[in-house]
């Protein structure tokens, strides 16, 4: 007889939306994935050592104005087969404020960022993927004028449950052309600039010694 590999997969998706006229709006997802594994030889899959295995996600949003607010509550118990293992645990590893008025957004905690097309910088999140770097710290946009889009940040990435020793730090700046000139054409002509460095104190004696 063969051996039948079994993996049985729960997730649970759900809205949640509360609004008042003078008290803002709730909106909120919950995402739940329960799998249990059996060993099969024939695609040597190994049965893991807990019956089950699951990965959970809650998100908790507030607006009211100019005014967001939100957190994110994940729960590994133990992670998915698979999945980065170091992802463990319970915690709060996301939340944010932020604020936005005359063209100026500030955002402090937790934000997911790219200057450009990302190749020099990209903070994002693919859950799928076990990915997952998001920014901790502070982050502005300004839009002076219509077409002139403007961005810094400072903070530090997010490694796991824990986040970097290294401080980014970015700025970046966007014209779209067809906008500022108020331009009509199927031709979009943007021209934008980026800068981002990261700093971290070096842990050996030769680093440390010299100044850099």
């Amino acid at each position: 007889m063969r051996n039948i590999a079994i993996i049985l997969t729960l997730v649970g998706y759900s809205l949640v939306s509360f609004s008042q006229e003078n008290s803002g709006e709730i909106h909120g997802d919950f995402n739940l994935s329960l799998q249990s594994y059996q060993e099969d030889l024939l695609i040597a899959a190994e049965a893991a050592d807990e019956i089950i295995l699951n990965n959970a996600y809650l998100n908790l949003n507030y607006t009211k104005g100019n005014f967001r607010a939100g957190l994110r509550y994940e729960s590994y118990l133990n992670a998915l087969a698979d999945y980065d293992p170091e992802f463990k645990g319970n915690g709060v590893p996301f939340r944010y404020a932020a604020y936005s008025i005359d063209g100026l957004e500030i955002t402090a905690g937790n934000y997911y960022e790219q200057l450009g097309s990302g190749l020099i910088f990209r903070s994002y999140e693919e859950k799928g993927l076990g990915i997952d770097n998001a920014m901790d710290g502070v982050r502005l946009k300004y839009m002076p004028i219509q077409g002139l889009y403007l961005k810094t940040f400072i903070g530090k990435s997010r490694t796991h449950f824990t986040y970097s020793d290294g401080i980014f730090r970015g700025v970046d700046g966007e014209f779209n052309i067809n906008n500022l000139f108020r331009v009509q054409s199927k031709t979009k002509a943007i021209l934008g600039a980026s800068f981002v460095s990261r700093y971290q104190q070096g842990q050996t004696s030769y680093l440390k010694s010299r100044k850099m």
